[in-house]
This record gives C-alpha cells, structure tokens and sequence, in this order.
C-alpha cells in the first residue's frame, strides 16, 4: 500500500499546477478504509480517464513516466480486496479514491463513483465532509 501512496501523491505533484496544492486523507469505518489524493492539477478527459488503468497508458507525453504506475497501483489495490477510482475535470483537477475493505475476507458493497467523488469539493464517501479526517 506504500507504493500505492507513494505513486497517488507523486502524480498529484507530477500533474499539479505551479503553486497548486495536494490534499490527502485517511478514514475508515467498519466496512472500509479510504485512502484519498486530491489535486488542483490540469484534470483529465473523460476519454482519458476510462484508460487511465491501463498499461502503458499516458495522458501526456510531455511528462515522464512509463504508464505503468496507475496500472500497477490498481493491482495492487485489487489484491487486497479493493478498488481504486477516479474523479477528475479538466481545469480543476483530480482526486483518487482507494478503498479497502476493514477486515480480512470481507466484501466490499459496490461504490459509485459519481457519488464517492465530487470535483466540487466534497467527499460523500462513508459521510465524510471534504478531508475532515484531515483535522
């Protein structure tokens, strides 16, 4: 779960804008636990983020990278049970979601990703207000 931190934050300071800032936050309940990266970056396409996953795929070229990372990531995320989701407007930014479930063997309910992610601001998932985990 490192690596999938590590790759969330390093794309969020990758693709954000000069001055921009990063938000991250870290909750749970009894069903699941949420990881959360938040940018103010350049956003990406609905086209691009259908791909997004992919091997190999990058939104730009202008920018480093292998297209392996977000790829990697939702191996990662998988194999523990979870999911990994993506909101983003181009101009805005974009935002990360991991889910995992609480405990060992657990099945996760589907998530919506149109309600566990607004680019307004808020995070409805498990009714949390935009980063109130943050303090």
């Amino acid at each position: 779960m490192r690596q999938v931190a590590d790759n969330l934050i390093s794309n969020a300071i990758k693709y954000g804008r000069e001055g921009g800032s990063v938000q991250l936050a870290v909750y749970g309940d009894d069903v699941a636990s949420y990881l959360l990266v938040r940018d103010d970056g350049i956003g990406l396409s609905p086209d691009d983020q259908n791909r997004l996953f992919r091997r190999f795929f990058r939104a730009r070229t202008d920018v480093g990278g292998t297209g392996l990372g977000l790829a990697i990531c939702r191996d990662i995320v998988r194999a523990h049970g979870g999911e990994i989701i993506v909101g983003s407007e181009q101009g805005v930014g974009s935002a990360f979601l991991v889910r995992l479930p609480a405990k060992v063997d657990v099945m996760l309910p589907p998530i919506d990703p149109e309600e566990a992610l607004d680019m307004s601001g808020a995070v409805t998932t498990a009714g949390r207000s935009d980063m109130e985990a943050t303090g």
